[in-house]
């Protein structure tokens, strides 16, 4: 689904802007003419967090996939903030994704420096994100 997502955002550009208040806008602009819920940008110095409410997911692919189909608005958001000039050394992914899925409840994606850690090394052998450095706007 991140695929899926990230062929979307590079079909569907934004608009250039030059602030993060700016992208936030032309995203809600987006979600508004599709009835997609809103997206709310934090920037807290060392990483960016994006809150997504009110996405129809549980109506697109019903309320017991919403682990995996969450992946279309990561793939989305990752792909226009790229557009947009996010370092090509940040990532970005949805907090918590294995945890549980609430239809209706906000998804949240976070926007970091990458830390790999070896299988094992977490349960599930998952990559963590690290936020320590400044993500431009």
């Amino acid at each position: 689904m991140v695929v899926l997502g990230n062929e979307y955002a590079a079909s569907h550009p934004l608009p250039a802007v030059d602030e993060l208040g700016q992208l936030e806008h032309a995203v809600n602009q987006l979600w508004t003419d599709m009835h997609w819920g809103r997206a709310v940008f934090k920037d807290s110095g060392h990483s960016l967090h994006i809150v997504h409410e009110c996405a129809p997911l549980a109506d697109a692919f019903g309320a017991s996939n919403l682990g995996w189909s969450s992946g279309l608005l990561e793939g989305m958001y990752g792909g226009w903030l790229r557009q947009a000039g996010a370092p090509a050394h940040l990532e970005l992914r949805r907090l918590d994704p294995a945890g549980p899925d609430q239809a209706g409840e906000p998804l949240e994606f976070i926007l970091a420096v990458p830390v790999r850690v070896a299988p094992g090394g977490l349960s599930r052998g998952t990559a963590v994100l690290q936020p320590q450095h400044q993500v431009t706007s």
